[in-house]
C-alpha cells in the first residue's frame, strides 16, 4: 500500500499533511460574460494569491475556495512569481507563459530550436525586464528536465542564478533554497553552480548561518543519490575560515552524513583528498566507519590513494588479519577497475593483495573486459593463493602489459606465467617487442616465459607458404641476438620450416586455379588488355575495361557493348549488367556523380545513387520479361540504377526465391514476394542442423541455382548447384549439396563453395576467391599471372565457376604428385619475388593478400620459364607464370627468413654505454610532434651504416627527428645536462649518441639536406635509398609527414605546403637536385670530437648535472631579447615541448624556473614558433665544449652571439604577444600571428590578425611603423582578383544580385558570365565567382552591393574586408600605427585627451574618474586587470577614481561571469563563449559584430575598426546625443489558443 509520504513523493495528492507539502486548494472564479458559469482551479494554498491575480487580469473575480488534500511543494516560479513582485506587469508575465508553452512543444522533439526561442526571450528580458529573468530561466529549465534533457536543463539554471547577479537582483532566501534542492535533486546544478552558491551565501548570510545552510543542503544532495562534487572540500573550507568554525569539527560532521549514501562511492578523488585527515580520525574511532570503507569502491578515486586511506583508517590492517571477507572485497573493487576507462595504475592494490591470506583457497570471479584488468592485479591474485575465474570467456579479449611495462618498480609476473590465464598474455607480446620492450620482457622471469610461449611457431608439420609467412611476419620483431640467444629452440623450430623444396612442393600439390581454365573468357580478356574487370549476368559472365564490355556464356560471345563516356573516370569501378542481349552500366564521371545509362541509349543517362561496392557473390537470373535481380525484375530502358538493390535469387528450376530478411518465393514477372519457404531441397539439406539451433545464413553466400555445365566444379546434385552456410554461436557450418559437411570456427574464413581441385581433391573458395586446403581451412599462395597481379580468374564471380573446364589433365596430375627432389631446379632457376620498395625489402603483405603493388616484372626470366616448362611438361603460358610466381613467392619467404636469421645470429659488440636503451626522447621537441616509431636503437645504426657502406640490409624504424642526432648530438647533450633530468634518461640519451659514434655515422662534414615534392606525387624515394651526392652516398631518413612536418624548420617556411624528404650526407656533400627536385640544406656538423662526447657522458653520469643558476637564465633573456621564461625552459632542455597540455612543465621543474603556468605556456608558443632549426642551433651554439657544457652549463655568450648573427633585422614578435594571441583567438592565435610576420603575401585573410595586433602596440616602438607596412602587403593582396569563391545556392544567388539569369539545369558546366568586376564560371554543383577590384567603377554602389549579399554565401565577409581595405577603411589605423605617439591607445589621456577633458566638464568628474568612465563605455575588455594595467593604475586607483560613477549611477556595481570587472554601464548584457568577452548591449554598435544572441565578431576577435582616439570620440558623441545606456521598455504579446 503506497503512504501518504510516498503519494505525495510521487506527484499525487496526499489526504492528509505530510513533510514539505502543502495544502492544495480547489478555487472557484466567476467572470462578468459568463453569467450562472463557475470555474475551477487547482492551486497550492501558497499561490493562491497568484492564481487570484492572475484571473483577474482576465476579468475573473475569486468566489470562494475549498481543500482537496496535499502536494509536493515547489518553489513559486513563473509566472507567479513576477505577478507577486510586480503587479503592474502582471500581463506581461502570462503573456510570455504562451512563448513558454510554444518552447515546451518544441523540446518534446526539437531541442536545438526550443533552446533559441528561449534563449532569445532572455535576452529581450535581460534588456527590459531583468527582474522576470530569474523565475522566466527556470521554467526554460523545467521544461527541458521533463524532456530528460540535463545538458541544456543545467544551462538555463546556470542562467537564472547569473541573471541574479549580472543584474544585483534581490533574493527570497526561501525561494531560492526550495529551487535550488529542486534542480539539485534532478541532477541539474553544475559544479560551478554549487561553487556560486558557497560564494553567495556568505554576501547574503552571517558566516555561520551561510555554513550551516550549505552543510545541510549538501547533505540533503548527496542523501538525495548525487555524488558530492569536486570542489565541496575547498567551498566547506572558506566557509569553515569565514564562520570561525573548528574545521575538524564540521567535516566530520559532513562525513559522518555522507558515508552512509550510495553515492558517496562516486565522488571525485579531489572530495576524497581534502577530507582524508577527518575521515581518518573518523574511521579509528568509529567501527562502523570502518565497515563503510570496506564496502566502498570509489570509482572516481585513483586506486593507490583509495589503499592509502584504507592503510591509514586501519581497514587495510583488518583484511590481513582475516577479520572481514578479503576476496569479496578484492573481487567487488576490481571489477569496479575493470569497467572504468582511465584509472591510474594500482601498483599499491597489487601489494596489498599479495598479502591478503584470506585470499587463499578462495574464488575471485572478474568480468571478462580484460583491457582493464592489469596483469599485475591478476599475478597478485594468484600469489596470494586465490583461484580466478571470470564470468563468461574472455573470447578475443586479451591482457595488455604496457602500463606493467612502465612502471619504475614491477613484478615478475611468474604466477601469471605459470598459470592457466598465461594464454591471455600472448597475443600481446609481439606489440609489446614491436614497441621496443623486448629487453624488459626478457629481463623478468614471469614475462620471458610468457614471451617464450609466444615465440613458439604456431605452424604444423604441412603448414603452407603462406602460413610460414604469417609466422614471419609475426615473429620478425624477435629477430635479434637477444631473442635468439632467449629462445633457441623456438628459433630453431621456426627455421625448420624454411624449407624451400618441401613448401614448393606442397605449395605446388595444393594447386594453381590456372589449372582450370574459360577459353573464350580469357580469349576476350587478351582481346582487351590487362586490368579487366568481370560482371555477373547468369549464366553468362561480362569482361570489361573502358567502357568496352564483351558477355561470355561457355564457348560463345553472347552481346558486346561499348559506352563512351565523354568525362567518365575510374572505369574500374563501373558496373555491368545483362538484360535481353542489352548492357546496362553504372558509371562514374568527373564531377563524382553517379550515372546509369543503358547501351541501347547511350544519350540519356539516368542519376544513380552511389554505391560503395557491388556484392561479389550475389546471383540474378533471366527470365521472360527481364532479369530477376531479387525484389524486382530489371527491364530494358528503365531509368533506376539497380546495383543498389543486388539480392541472391535462387532458383531450382521451377520457383524462385529471393535471400534477405529470411527466404521468400518471388514473383519473376513482378518481383513481388511472395511467402516465406524454401526449396524442397535446400529444406531437406538444412531442416537436421536447424533443429540443432543451427541458423541459416540468408547472404549473398547462399547459392541454389540450376546445373547447366554437367562438367562444372561447383557442388551440384540432381541438376541443381546448391552450398549453404549454417552459424551458431561462435561456429559456422558449411554443407553442400552433394553431402559435404564442414565445421569452423567464425575466424577460420567465409566459404562461398567446394570446388572440385583438377588432378584430385577439392579446394574451398572464401569470399575474395582464395582458395583453401580443404578440409584444413590453411589459405594457400594466389595465383597470379605474368605480372605477378591475381590472375584473371581469380576475379570470376562464383557463377562463372560452373563454365570452368580442367586446362590440361596430365599437368594436374603431375603437379598433385610433386615431390621436394623435383621441386629443386624450379628453385634454381627461379628469382625470389620482391616489391620494388627500395631497401625496405622485408614488407611481406603483398605475400599474405593480394594487392596492386608495384612488382618485379624480372621473375620471368628465360631460365625460370624454361624449367618451369620442363617441370611441368607444357607451354601453356598461364600454367607456366603461374608457376614461376609460386616458386618466386616461395623462394622470397625462405630467403626473407634465413636473411632475419642470420641477423640475429651475428655477434654484435655491446657499445659504449651498453646498460641503456638508447633513447632521444629527451629531445622528441625536435619534430614538434608526436611518433611512436624507435629511432636510435644500436641495429638501426648500424644498419643505416651497413647501408652506406654498400650493403643490402634492411633499413626500418627511422623517423627524420634522427637528423639531429647525426649531425648535432651535443643538442641531445645539452638536452641531458639540466637539473631535472633522471639518471635513466641522460643513461637512454648517452646510449643514443653512443649509437651513432659507434656506428660510425657521426662525421665532422655530415649534414642533413631536404627536397620538397609535392603531395599529391608519389615518394621520390623510400626510406634507407641511397642518393648520390658529389662527394659520396647519402641516405634516406624519411619523408617529414604533415602531422610533423610544419613545425619542425619554422611554421611558415617556404615550400612547407610540400612534403619534404630528409637525406643524411655523412660526406657532406648536397646534389643540386634529386630526381627533378631542387635541395636545401639543413643542419651541418660542427665537427665536435666523439671522443668528447663521450667524456661529457660519462662526467654527467657520474657527477650529475651542474645546479640551477637562475643569473644564467637572466643573462641569456637579457642577450636574447627573451623574456625569462623562454630562455629559462630553453636552459632546461626544452622538457615537454610537444605536449599539447597546457600545464606541460612537471610542477618541480615549473617551480624551480619560478614560473606560473601561463608564463609557461607562452614561453612554449614562442619557442615553437622559432621552428626546430634555430632551437637546435641555439642549443649547439651554447654545447661546442660538451666537457664544458657539464661542468658549467651551456656557453651563454655563444648563445647570444649565434643569435644576434642570425637574428640580423628580422622582427622578433615579443613572446607575450604570441601568448595574448593564443589566447584571444578561438584557434591558431600565434600562428595567425607568425603568419602575418614572415608570408610574403597577405589578404583579407590576415586582416582581423592585423587589426588585433594594432590593439597592442605601442606606436613609439619598432613594431609601429613595421605593422603599417605590413597592412600595405595587405591591400597589395586584396588588389588581387579573388579566388575559390563559391555559390552553392541551387539557382545562383549571387547572379540573381547582379541581374544575370538564374542558373538552371540547362546551364552548361564550364559557361562563363560576367558583370563588372564579377565573373561566375558554372560548375557541376556550384558556380565558381571572381572577383577583380581593378574593374570596379563605382565603389559607392560596389559597397551597396556587397552589403546585400546573403550570410550563406561565405564570401560575404571576405568581400566587404577587401572593399574596406581598397576604400580606406582602414587607412586611420595605419596613419595612426606611424604617428609614433608613446604609450597605451586603450587609455584616453593617451589617444583623446580632448575628449577626457570634455567629460570631466560635463559630468563634473574629476579626470581619472572620466578616463575610467570613457574606458568603460567605449572598451569591450575593459577588465579591471587591463584598465590597471593601461592607466598604470594600482587597485586603490582604480577604485578612488570609480566612487564618482557610482554615485552619479554612471555605473553599476556587479558580478558577472568572466566580465573580470564589478563596474558595468546600466542596460542589457551580452553574453559570450571564450575566447570572446561578454559585455554591455549599448556597445555593440561600437564593434562589427554579428547579429547574435552572444558576442560574436565578424573579425574572428572583437577589435575596433577605427582608431582608439576616434572610438572614444564616436562613443561620447552617441552618449552626448541622448544615447544613453540603460534598459528598454518591456514588451509583450498575448498569445491565443488555437
Amino acid at each position: 500500500m503506497i503512504t501518504d509520504s510516498r503519494a505525495a513523493e510521487l506527484g499525487g495528492v496526499s489526504p492528509t499533511a505530510v513533510p514539505d507539502t502543502v495544502a492544495l486548494q480547489a478555487r472557484r472564479y466567476v467572470h462578468p460574460q459568463f453569467e450562472g458559469r463557475t470555474v475551477v482551479r487547482l492551486a497550492r494554498e501558497n499561490l493562491a494569491e497568484v492564481e487570484d491575480l492572475s484571473l483577474g487580469v482576465l476579468g475573473f473575480t475569486p468566489d470562494g475556495a475549498a481543500g482537496v488534500g496535499h502536494v509536493r511543494n515547489r518553489a513559486i516560479g513563473f509566472p507567479a512569481w513576477p505577478i507577486i513582485t510586480d503587479p503592474p506587469n502582471a500581463r506581461h508575465a502570462l503573456n510570455l507563459v504562451g512563448d513558454l508553452n510554444r518552447a515546451a512543444k518544441l523540446a518534446r522533439s526539437k531541442a536545438g530550436p526550443a533552446k533559441e526561442l528561449l534563449d532569445e526571450l532572455a535576452g529581450r528580458l535581460g534588456n527590459s525586464a531583468p527582474h522576470f529573468l530569474p523565475t522566466f530561466l527556470e521554467e526554460g529549465a523545467r521544461i527541458f528536465l521533463r524532456n530528460d534533457n540535463l545538458s541544456y536543463a543545467m544551462q538555463f539554471f546556470n542562467k537564472a542564478r547569473e541573471a541574479e547577479r549580472v543584474h544585483g537582483l534581490a533574493i527570497d532566501e526561501e525561494r531560492h533554497r526550495q529551487v535550488l534542492l529542486e534542480f539539485a535533486l534532478a541532477g541539474a546544478l553544475s559544479a560551478k553552480e554549487l561553487t556560486n552558491e558557497s560564494k553567495t551565501l556568505l554576501e547574503r548570510h552571517t558566516p555561520a548561518d551561510a555554513l550551516d545552510l550549505f552543510l545541510k543542503f549538501n547533505i540533503d544532495r548527496v542523501r538525495g543519490g548525487l555524488p558530492p562534487y569536486a570542489a565541496l572540500p575547498a567551498d566547506m573550507r572558506r566557509l569553515i575560515r569565514a564562520a570561525g568554525a573548528n574545521r575538524l569539527e564540521v567535516e566530520t560532521t559532513l562525513l559522518s552524513a555522507l558515508l552512509g549514501s550510495p553515492a558517496i562511492e562516486h565522488a571525485p578523488t579531489i572530495f576524497w583528498d581534502g577530507y582524508s585527515k577527518p575521515l581518518v580520525q573518523l574511521a579509528k574511532r568509529d567501527g562502523s566507519v570502518r565497515q563503510r570503507l570496506l564496502g566502498l569502491a570509489p570509482d572516481r578515486m585513483r586506486p593507490d590513494m583509495w589503499i592509502d586511506v584504507l592503510e591509514a583508517t586501519g581497514v587495510a590492517d583488518e583484511l590481513r588479519s582475516g577479520k572481514h571477507d578479503a576476496a569479496a572485497w578484492a573481487e567487488r573493487y576490481i571489477r569496479m577497475l575493470q569497467d572504468q576507462w582511465d584509472t591510474d595504475y594500482p601498483r599499491k592494490l597489487c601489494l596489498l593483495l599479495r598479502q591478503l591470506p584470506g585470499l587463499r583457497g578462495t574464488t575471485v570471479t572478474l568480468s571478462n573486459n580484460l583491457w582493464r584488468l592489469e596483469p599485475e592485479v591478476l599475478d597478485a591474485l594468484l600469489d596470494a593463493g586465490a583461484r580466478v575465474v571470470f564470468e563468461e570467456d574472455p573470447g578475443w579479449r586479451k591482457l595488455e602489459f604496457r602500463r606493467w611495462a612502465e612502471q619504475q618498480e614491477r613484478p615478475d609476473l611468474e604466477h601469471l606465467a605459470r598459470s592457466e590465464h598465461a594464454p591471455l598474455g600472448l597475443d600481446d607480446m609481439g606489440r609489446m617487442i614491436g614497441q621496443g620492450y623486448l629487453h624488459l620482457l626478457l629481463s623478468h622471469s614471469g614475462t620471458r616465459e610468457i614471451l617464450g610461449s609466444w615465440a613458439a611457431p604456431r605452424l604444423g608439420k604441412d603448414a603452407t607458404a603462406l602460413a610460414v609467412a604469417a609466422e614471419l611476419r609475426r615473429l620478425r620483431p624477435l629477430f635479434t641476438p637477444e631473442g635468439r640467444v632467449a629462445y633457441p629452440n623456438q628459433f630453431a623450430a621456426f627455421i625448420s620450416h624454411l624449407d624451400a623444396p618441401k613448401l614448393l612442393a606442397d605449395a605446388l600439390r595444393d594447386g594453381v586455379l590456372t589449372e582450370y581454365t574459360w577459353p573464350e573468357l580469357e580469349k576476350a580478356a587478351a582481346e582487351l588488355g590487362d586490368d579487366v574487370t568481370l560482371h555477373e549476368s547468369w549464366p553468362a559472365v561480362g569482361v570489361a575495361k573502358n567502357g568496352r564490355v564483351i558477355w561470355v556464356e561457355g564457348d560463345r560471345r553472347v552481346a558486346e557493348a561499348t559506352f563512351a563516356i565523354p568525362k567518365g573516370v575510374r572505369p574500374e569501378d563501373w558496373y555491368y549488367i545483362l538484360v535481353d542481349g542489352v548492357t546496362g552500366c553504372y558509371y562514374r564521371d568527373s564531377s563524382y556523380d553517379e550515372w546509369f545509362v543503358w547501351s541501347n541509349d547511350p544519350t540519356h543517362p539516368r542519376k544513380a545513387p552511389y554505391i560503395w561496392r557491388a556484392p561479389r557473390n550475389t546471383q540474378s537470373f533471366p527470365v521472360a520479361s527481364g532479369r530477376l535481380i531479387g525484389q524486382r525484375v530489371l527491364r530494358v530502358g528503365d531509368q533506376e540504377s539497380p546495383f543498389g538493390q543486388l539480392k541472391q535469387v535462387l532458383h531450382d528450376g521451377n520457383t524462385y526465391w529471393v535471400g534477405g530478411d529470411g527466404i521468400r518465393e518471388v514473383d519473376p514477372e513482378t518481383g513481388n514476394l511472395g511467402r516465406e519457404s524454401l526449396p524442397s531441397g535446400l529444406a531437406e539439406l538444412v531442416e537436421p542442423h536447424l533443429r540443432d539451433d543451427w541458423k541459416l545464413s540468408t547472404s549473398s553466400n547462399l547459392l541454389w541455382a540450376p546445373v547447366t555445365v554437367p562438367s562444372s566444379p561447383l557442388p551440384q546434385k540432381e541438376g541443381v548447384h546448391g552450398w549453404v552456410a549454417l552459424s551458431r554461436e561462435d561456429q559456422r557450418r558449411f554443407l553442400g549439396i552433394d553431402g559435404y559437411q564442414l565445421d569452423t570456427d567464425t575466424d577460420e574464413g567465409f566459404f562461398t563453395a567446394r570446388v572440385s581441385r583438377p588432378g584430385g581433391g577439392y579446394w574451398l573458395v572464401d569470399s575474395s576467391n582464395r582458395l583453401h586446403r580443404d578440409p584444413t581451412c590453411e589459405c594457400v599462395l594466389s595465383t597470379s599471372d605474368a605480372l605477378g597481379q591475381p590472375h584473371l580468374l581469380s576475379q570470376l564471380p562464383r557463377v562463372g565457376w560452373h563454365h570452368l573446364r580442367v586446362r590440361d589433365e596430365a599437368v594436374s596430375t603431375r603437379l598433385r604428385s610433386v615431390t621436394p627432389e623435383m621441386a629443386t631446379a624450379l628453385l634454381a632457376a627461379t628469382p625470389a619475388a620482391n616489391q620494388q620498395q627500395g631497401c625496405d625489402a622485408d614488407d611481406l603483405n603483398f605475400l599474405l593478400e593480394d594487392t596492386d603493388g608495384v612488382v618485379d616484372e624480372q621473375v620471368i626470366t628465360e631460365e625460370a620459364r624454361a624449367a618451369a616448362e620442363t617441370f611441368l611438361g607444357t607451354t601453356d603460358t598461364a600454367l607456366v607464370d603461374s608457376v614461376i610466381w609460386l616458386t618466386a613467392r616461395v623462394k622470397k619467404i625462405v630467403d626473407e627468413g634465413r636473411a632475419l636469421a642470420r641477423e640475429a645470429a651475428e655477434e654484435t659488440a655491446p657499445g659504449t654505454f651498453a646498460e641503456w636503451d638508447p633513447s632521444d626522447d629527451l629531445a622528441v621537441w625536435n619534430v614538434l610532434g608526436w611518433h611512436s616509431e624507435t629511432t636510435t636503437s644500436r641495429s638501426t645504426m648500424l644498419a643505416l651504416a651497413r647501408r652506406l657502406a654498400g650493403e643490402q640490409v634492411r633499413v626500418t624504424m627511422v623517423h627524420s627527428r634522427l637528423h639531429l642526432l647525426l649531425t648535432h648530438p651535443e643538442a641531445l647533450l645539452a638536452c641531458a645536462a639540466t637539473p631535472f633530468r633522471e639518471r635513466d634518461g641522460i643513461g637512454g640519451a648517452a646510449a643514443a649518441v653512443a649509437a651513432v659514434l659507434d656506428a660510425g655515422l657521426y662525421t665532422p662534414e655530415g649534414c642533413v639536406f631536404d627536397f620538397p615534392y609535392q603531395w599529391n606525387d608519389p615518394s621520390p624515394c623510400e626510406m634507407g635509398a641511397l642518393i648520390e651526392t658529389p662527394t659520396g652516398p647519402a641516405i634516406a631518413l624519411g619523408s617529414d609527414d604533415e602531422d610533423d612536418r610544419m613545425p619542425v624548420f619554422s611554421s611558415n617556411a617556404p615550400g612547407l605546403d610540400d612534403n619534404r624528404m630528409l637525406v643524411f650526407s655523412p660526406t657532406g656533400g648536397i646534389p643540386p637536385r634529386v630526381k627533378g627536385y631542387e635541395t636545401a640544406p639543413r643542419h651541418s656538423s660542427r665537427g665536435i670530437s666523439p671522443e668528447a662526447l663521450v667524456a661529457a657522458f660519462e662526467k654527467l653520469l657520474s657527477d650529475g648535472p651542474v645546479p640551477w643558476d637562475p643569473a644564467r637564465r637572466d643573462r641569456l633573456a637579457e642577450g636574447l631579447g627573451w623574456s625569462p621564461a623562454a630562455a629559462g625552459v630553453l636552459l632546461a632542455g626544452l622538457p615537454n615541448l610537444n605536449s599539447w597540455e597546457n600545464n606541460y612543465l612537471p610542477k618541480p621543474v615549473r617551480e624551480l624556473l619560478g614560473l606560473k603556468v601561463a608564463e609557461a605556456a607562452g614561453a612554449r608558443e614562442f619557442l615553437k614558433g622559432l621552428g626546430v632549426w634555430v632551437l637546435v642551433e641555439l642549443l649547439a651554439a651554447g654545447a661546442q665544449d660538451p666537457i664544458r657544457t657539464v661542468r658549467e652549463g651551456l656557453d651563454i655568450e655563444a648563445m647570444i652571439e649565434w643569435w644576434k648573427t642570425w637574428q640580423g633585422d628580422r622582427i622578433q614578435l615579443p613572446e607575450e604577444l604570441l601568448a595574448a594571441a593564443t589566447k584571444e583567438f578561438r584557434w591558431g592565435g600565434a600562428d595567425r600571428l607568425r603568419k602575418l610576420a614572415e608570408q610574403e603575401e597577405l589578404d583579407d585573410q590576415h586582416l582581423s590578425t592585423w587589426l588585433w595586433v594594432a590593439t597592442r602596440v605601442d606606436r613609439s616602438e619598432a613594431l609601429g611603423p613595421w605593422l603599417a607596412d605590413r597592412f600595405d602587403v595587405i591591400r597589395a593582396g586584396c588588389e588581387k582578383p579573388s579566388s575559390c569563391w563559391s555559390d552553392y545556392t541551387s539557382h545562383g544567388k549571387m547572379r540573381v544580385l547582379l541581374g544575370l539569369s538564374k542558373r538552371t539545369k540547362q546551364t552548361p558546366v564550364g559557361s562563363t558570365v560576367s558583370q563588372g568586376a564579377w565573373t561566375i564560371t558554372a560548375d557541376r554543383h556550384y558556380d565558381a565567382i571572381s572577383w577583380d577590384p581593378s574593374k570596379v567603377t563605382d565603389w559607392e554602389t560596389e559597397t551597396t552591393l556587397a552589403a546585400g549579399i546573403p550570410e550563406d554565401l561565405s564570401f560575404r565577409d571576405n568581400l566587404l574586408n577587401r572593399i574596406s581595405v581598397l576604400t580606406g577603411g582602414f587607412d586611420a589605423i595605419q596613419e595612426d600605427l606611424r604617428s609614433g605617439i608613446p604609450g597605451t591607445q586603450q587609455d584616453p589621456l593617451v589617444s583623446a585627451p580632448r575628449v577626457v577633458a570634455e567629460v570631466s566638464e560635463t559630468l563634473g568628474l574629476p579626470e581619472a574618474s572620466s578616463r575610467y568612465w570613457l574606458q568603460l563605455l567605449a572598451l569591450h575588455n575593459p577588465t579591471d586587470r587591463n584598465v590597471e594595467s593601461w592607466n598604470a593604475w594600482k587597485k586603490t586607483a582604480r577604485v578612488e577614481a570609480a566612487t564618482p560613477l557610482l554615485e552619479k549611477g554612471l555605473v553599476l556595481e556587479a558580478k558577472r561571469s568572466r566580465a573580470g570587472r564589478t563596474l558595468f554601464l546600466p542596460g542589457g548584457w551580452q553574453e559570450a563563449s571564450s575566447p570572446h568577452l561578454p559585455m554591455e548591449v549599448w556597445k555593440a554598435p561600437l564593434y562589427d559584430l554579428l547579429d547574435t544572441l552572444k558576442v560574436e565578431p565578424r573579425q574572428s576577435v572583437v577589435v575596433p575598426l577605427v582608431p582608439y582616439h576616434q572610438l572614444f570620440t564616436e562613443a561620447w558623441h552617441r552618449y552626448r546625443e541622448g544615447d544613453v545606456p540603460g534598459y528598454e521598455e518591456l514588451r509583450t504579446e498575448r498569445h491565443r489558443r488555437r
